[in-house]
Formats: structure tokens, sequence, C-alpha cells
């Protein structure tokens, strides 16, 4: 879901009407399998006391952390920083170009 929203989902140019938006998610893109890597999320914290078997509905908590990373990990990579989502090879191209060439961030 972070990967999908750091790369490939934007409200635009269909928000606030969404009649030129996909109609189903045939038409809707994401991720499929070779679009992402390998990934463990392990969420750890305090048994509900309400919940079943004191399980809590993790939400969208776990995909915060991978916009930034996706950022970050391009910013490295070619020394950009792309700060709109989602982040298209189109801005990224742009912005290299924008800043005369690619500038890659020095390994530490």
């Amino acid at each position: 879901m972070g990967v999908s929203h750091a790369l490939y989902e934007t409200p635009e140019p269909y928000y606030p009407d969404p009649v030129h938006g996909p109609r189903d998610f045939v038409e809707y893109l994401m991720p499929g399998p070779g679009d992402i890597c390998p990934h463990d999320i392990a969420v750890l914290e305090r048994p509900a006391p309400d919940g079943p078997f004191g399980g809590k509905g993790p939400g969208e908590m776990c995909a915060n952390p991978v916009l930034p990373a996706v950022a970050n990990a391009i910013f490295n990579a070619v020394g950009v920083r792309i700060d709109e989502l989602p982040i298209t090879p189109e801005k990224v191209l742009r912005a290299i170009k924008a800043q005369g060439g690619a500038r890659p961030q020095a390994r530490r």
C-alpha cells in the first residue's frame, strides 16, 4: 500500500469529480507482484482489551514510512528531492534535467 501511495496513486486529474477516473480495479493503476520488493512488517504493541483476542486493526500506519523511504532512495540514487506524490518517472527526469544531471549521494 505504501509503494502504491508513493509511486502510483493521485486524486488528480479526477478530484473532485471521479467521472473520468478508473471505473473498476481493471483500470486502476497499482503495483503488481513484480513491482514491490520482499518485505516483512511486524507491529509490536500491547493487546487491546476490547479487541478479539486482544487484536487491533493496524490500518494504514504500516504504509506511512514507505513514502519517505522511497523519496529518500530516489534522492540517494540520483540526487534529486521529489516532494510531491505520486513520484513518477517524469517528475524524476524533470528534476534531474533541472539540476543539470544526476548527482548520486556518496555512500558512507
